[in-house]
């Protein structure tokens, strides 16, 4: 894995874990709003989760969602280069945290509480949250692949038309992270070139 795949995979990991907890305070909150009050879903609160209880919980909840998030393979280079692959995994990612997050109620049913809302709108909202953070990270990460900042260096062997061609398409392409850093003819060009710049790929 290059440096660069490795930092944007590193950055993926606590902004996950982040939005995770979020969703949880925001579940719990939309709750409590006029408006889910006044659609006549969810029974009156009679009790309120002191908030560093209800934190504690959900920082436990979250790390054990991500778990399942780097079982689904949400942190693999090949996982983020197809953004509706990313979404896919997020959802069986979240699926399977909230499956444990029912069961973990169902046998402990005296602790914190048992609303449904709050499981179902923290199912919703943890995978609205990481889609929509994980969007942003990619749409910064391809503006920053535009500006050659992060982009893998590459050779291009060979000088023939169709070679040249596919050179155009990288340097076009730049979203596929690579930028040509040079094009050879020969292997003691190319040689010649690795020793003046820092390849990555050939």
């Amino acid at each position: 894995m290059r440096k660069t795949d490795f930092i944007y995979t590193a950055i993926l990991l606590p902004l996950d874990y982040v939005m995770l907890i979020f969703a949880g305070f925001f579940a719990y909150h939309l709750r409590t709003t006029e408006f889910i009050q006044n659609l006549d879903v969810v029974s009156d609160v009679f009790y309120r989760i002191p908030t560093l209880v209800y934190f504690l919980f959900l920082s436990v909840m979250s790390a054990l969602w991500i778990i399942f998030f780097i079982t689904a393979g949400l942190y693999s280079n090949e996982t983020n280069r197809s953004f509706v692959n990313q979404m896919g995994k997020v959802f069986l990612g979240c699926t399977a945290g909230i499956a444990a997050v029912i069961i973990f109620l169902f046998f402990k049913r005296e602790f914190l509480f048992s609303s449904r809302f709050i499981v179902l709108a923290g199912w919703w909202c943890a995978i609205f949250f990481v889609v929509c953070s994980r969007g942003i990270v990619r749409i910064i990460r391809r503006f920053l692949l535009k500006k050659n900042i992060g982009a893998k260096q590459a050779i291009i062997i060979g000088s023939d038309s169709h070679t040249k061609m596919f050179a155009n398409v990288l340097k076009q392409e730049t979203k596929w992270g690579y930028a040509v850093a040079g094009q050879v003819a020969t292997m003691d060009q190319l040689q010649a070139k690795t020793k003046s710049a820092e390849i990555e790929e050939v």
